[in-house]
């Protein structure tokens, strides 16, 4: 399967620019059918390897990126917005030359991010918008999410960054349940530890400027009900996706994206933050239902 990875030199005449944006392009070139996914507060492309596969073996060309400040993207100094962090999305397609049939794929920042691009985006690219255990703003982080980012950020060395990231981003029950058949390891828990230890392995550490950057992009987040209104207005099916047990962002705020967005609600019971790597067959299945009805 063809894997292509690139940088390019992005926001020449905009806030915290220029700098070089990493991104890796997975399947066909030849593919009508296209899909962005956004990765979430210091997350870089590799968190969506899983899904990246999965969506590449179905026929779509698949695009997964760093954000400003992560992985082996630059790290402008500043504070981020999510708006400038869309337009930085916005030039990534121009770059590719993705102008229709672009399914957005976005969970946490990264869904704030993606309902800026969807309002920034030219008519007529995006085909999909697909919406991950994330909120429109103006919302506060449950007490154990808080926590778990104070820990995170207070971590020592990787060993102690991937233990809080597994008790932030799922939940004890699952972590302590038996690893999927064949899988080689015990438990759930093992499967990601061995998950994020690869990841480490190859991402660099996000830069102090990045974090600034993308807290205060996610602290400052805010689209207004009117502002959403605009996205369902487009008219192209919108999936919104929560977790009963995520700890950093309430489901009542996807209850809220799906009501004003006019958007299918899909609620995974006794599910964490993490969606995707958590769940990854249901998940996959899911938005593969969603974006070859969107390109029919």
């Amino acid at each position: 399967m063809s894997v292509r990875n690139g940088k390019v030199l992005l926001a020449k005449e905009r806030s915290g620019g220029p700098f070089n944006l990493y991104y890796q392009v997975r399947g066909s070139e030849d593919s009508s059918k296209k899909a962005l996914l956004i990765m979430g507060l210091f997350g870089s492309n590799y968190a969506w390897e899983i899904q990246s596969k999965f969506l590449a073996s179905k026929g779509y060309e698949v695009c997964t990126y760093d954000n400003r400040g992560v992985g082996h993207s630059d790290a402008p100094s500043g504070l981020y917005t999510t708006k400038e962090m869309a337009l930085d999305a916005v030039e990534l397609l121009n770059h590719l030359g993705w102008n229709s049939n672009v399914t957005v794929i976005g969970i946490s920042m990264g869904g704030m991010i993606a309902q800026e691009l969807a309002l920034a985006a030219k008519p007529g690219t995006i085909s999909c918008l697909i919406l991950t255990s994330t909120h429109a703003g103006m919302t506060f982080t449950p007490i154990a999410g808080l926590l778990g980012v104070m820990k995170g950020l207070l971590a020592k060395n990787s060993d102690q960054l991937i233990e809080n990231n597994c008790q932030m981003l799922y939940p004890q029950t699952w972590l302590a349940a038996a690893a999927p058949e064949n899988s080689g390891f015990k438990t759930n828990k093992d499967v990601i530890v061995k998950r994020l230890t690869d990841a480490a392995g190859v991402v660099p550490p996000p830069k102090t400027a990045g974090i600034y950057g993308q807290l205060s992009a996610v602290m400052r987040h805010y689209v207004s009900k009117d502002r959403l209104h605009k996205i369902r207005d487009f008219g192209y099916p919108i999936l919104v996706v929560t977790g009963t047990e995520d700890n950093l962002i309430r489901p009542t705020n996807s209850h809220y994206l799906a009501k004003e967005l006019n958007a299918r609600l899909e609620v995974f019971e006794n599910s964490g933050h993490a969606i995707p790597a958590e769940q990854e067959d249901r998940y996959n299945s899911l938005i593969l239902e969603v974006m070859e009805g969107a390109s029919k």
